[in-house]
């Protein structure tokens, strides 16, 4: 897109990257600060003296339709010739029906964005020219026979310097033909109701210079189209086109093709051969797909993405890439050859049928996130130590993984986030201290993991139903933020780090009682459920940060103290507490209050807010207050 427009901003993100102003995240999309989109925006408004029409970039539908006005009141659509980006939205409120004349007058328009609704929904006549438009006369414009758009008197296309266009629902039989494609970039036909036989597809052949094409939600495209004349295309997105059914032989001469996404691609059975000889694919995502089997690729040495969730009709995977012979097998296992894909740097076997994994996967030195949750693997091999570049390692959700964690696994010295389920262990081993996320489950385990040296950690969950106690260590993660418990037989908690923000305690049967809590002055979220013996709270009164409570189906619980000075409380959510007797709180922040109780008496006082409470009495309908300002008593 900037390389269309003649523009070189690399130094310049370098610069904005650095001062935490902007993030290129790993989908390559552009996430910018709203200080400095701010900014921007601030420095057009004041260039054009704060009239929408006078700015380069109409960026909200508001602006748009005052621009739409304020031209169409001064008798003909000129001096539009400045913006160049625009967004427009219709629905059912508009006031203004899509007006073919302001769009053949923004003649230096490089990005156009028309949104939410299906262009089907507004009357046809206001795009076939059938009746009388908003502006009429509208010289040197007339219409063009059969077409939607204006055409010019001299026959030239509408929008020449267009880079961008993003339009979702494109009407089936909306013609494109209208529209200068020669400087297109990127067409976003999101959800649109096009299929393999819209006319529009041969007008698409003459964007010679088209990089990305997205088709995300097509329902209704059985079949790619012939994209042999858009050989420069890069992202190819087709995920949620259900109806999909076969990819057009064409995508051979893709050979710059980066990006593949073909993700909720229900009926989608086979992958074309000529997929093969696209030399430049980093990314293959097959997610959720009905692939029965992946052919031999023989060029695809850049590979570094394959994504595979939920592919559970996938049988043979042939790998060639570097190797010089292939290996057939039943997607049970991987194959040896796997680490010839050196440039792998993610595999997602997610919800598949794979078994084991071979020692060779220990070759892929580029990898960096593995996942492989939710499938029958049953052992890891020792070999995983060895990815020495592994940032993220997800092996959860496993019915029969057993055997040992190997060793290695702490020598991972850039390993961020483990997830791990793992049954029958004796030990678990020492964990990498570059670790910020760990999730750790386990049914038989008695001990849980050195966490000591995990000074780096923020996120914690500890799913393990035979431990009684947490180590003291705890209290040393200074940087723990988020701290969720799974253990059916803990019996009380320790102290526990200060910082915490939030804290998630689910099925603790044998707890009595959370220990003081009072120490936890960041805490903003506590959600308790399904702790059955638990009977108190201690320090709940105190915790002066809190914006959500969350207690459900606590049968022993009786008594909770007065939260009248918890003054950044937002929601309450009580439910199924049969023995709560009382319940006080101050209403003046709260905007949400959720109790299902068989209760006893609820006592609150309430300034301005417009609340929803709901109260449940036993053996009566359930009690609904809407909008009460007034001080509330039951």
């Amino acid at each position: 897109m900037w390389e269309s427009c003649d523009f070189c901003p690399h130094r310049s993100l370098q610069i904005l990257q650095q001062r935490s102003l902007i993030k290129i995240r790993d989908d390559n999309q552009l996430w910018m600060h709203h200080w400095l989109r701010d900014i921007g925006r601030n420095l057009i408004r004041r260039e054009s003296d704060m009239k929408p029409e006078k700015q380069k970039w109409v960026w909200t539908y508001e602006q748009a339709l005052d621009v739409l006005e304020k031209t169409q009141n001064g008798g003909g659509f000129h001096g539009n010739e400045n913006i160049k980006a625009i967004c427009l939205e219709f629905d059912e409120q508009s006031r203004y029906p899509f007006i073919k004349e302001f769009l053949a007058s923004l003649s230096n328009l490089r990005f156009l964005r028309v949104d939410k609704k299906s262009i089907s929904q507004v009357d046809s006549k206001d795009f076939n020219g059938d009746s009388v438009s908003i502006l009429t006369q509208a010289d040197p414009f007339q219409y063009y026979q059969n077409s939607n758009f204006l055409h010019t008197i001299y026959g030239r296309l509408i929008l020449p310097e267009l880079r961008w266009l993003s339009w979702n629902y494109f009407p089936m039989d909306y013609e494109l033909t209208n529209f200068s494609l020669r400087k297109l970039v990127i067409l976003d036909l999101l959800r649109s109701n096009i299929t393999e036989e819209w006319d529009g597809w041969s007008h698409v052949k003459r964007a010679g210079n088209l990089k990305v094409l997205n088709l995300t939600g097509c329902q209704k495209l059985r079949e790619t189209p012939d994209l042999s004349f858009n050989v420069n295309l890069v992202q190819l997105i087709l995920e949620g086109c259900r109806s999909l059914v076969r990819i057009h032989p064409s995508i051979s001469h893709l050979k710059r093709l980066v990006i593949l996404n073909l993700k909720d691609c229900y009926h989608l059975h086979m992958l074309p051969d000529e997929m093969g000889e696209i030399e430049s694919l980093e990314q293959l995502l097959l997610d959720s797909t009905s692939i029965e089997e992946i052919p031999e690729w023989r060029k695809a040495k850049k590979l570094k993405i394959l994504s595979l969730v939920e592919c559970k009709s996938l049988k043979k995977f042939n790998f060639i890439g570097c190797a010089t012979s292939s290996v057939d097998m039943l997607f049970t296992r991987l194959p040896k050859s796997i680490k010839n894909f050196n440039s792998l740097t993610k595999l997602d076997f997610t919800s598949s049928a794979i078994q084991e994994l071979p020692d060779s996967i220990g070759n892929m030195k580029n990898l960096k996130v593995l996942k492989i949750c939710d499938t029958r693997l049953r052992k890891l091999p020792s070999a995983i130590g060895m990815l020495e570049k592994l940032e993220e390692l997800d092996v959860g959700r496993y019915p029969k993984l057993g055997g040992e964690i190997p060793d290695y696994i702490g020598k991972l010295k850039f390993l961020r986030k483990l997830t791990i389920s793992i049954n029958r262990i004796s030990r678990a081993p020492q964990l990498p201290g570059s670790l910020i996320d760990l999730c750790f489950f386990s049914t038989s385990t008695k001990g849980l993991p050195n966490l000591s040296n995990l000074l780096n950690l923020r996120t914690l969950g500890l799913c393990c139903h035979r431990i009684t106690t947490l180590s003291p260590d705890i209290i040393c993660l200074s940087q723990l933020k988020v701290l969720m418990l799974c253990c059916k037989n803990l019996e009380c908690l320790p102290r526990l780090p200060t910082n915490l923000s939030c804290l998630y305690i689910r099925e603790g049967h044998k707890l009595k009682t959370t220990n003081d809590l009072s120490d936890l002055k960041s805490l903003g979220r506590l959600e308790i459920k399904d702790c059955r013996g638990l009977m108190e709270i201690q320090g709940l009164e105190s915790l002066e940060n809190l914006r959500e409570l969350e207690l459900k189906r606590l049968p022993s619980l009786a008594k909770l103290p007065h939260l009248t000075n918890l003054k950044e409380l937002e929601k309450i959510h009580l439910e199924d507490c049969p023995e709560l007797f009382e319940f006080r709180c101050s209403l003046d922040s709260v905007e949400l209050v959720d109790i299902n109780l068989d209760w006893k008496m609820l006592l609150a006082t309430s300034g301005s807010k417009h609340l929803d409470i709901q109260l449940q009495q036993k053996e009566y309908d359930p009690i609904t207050f809407l909008k009460r300002s007034c001080p509330l008593h039951c």
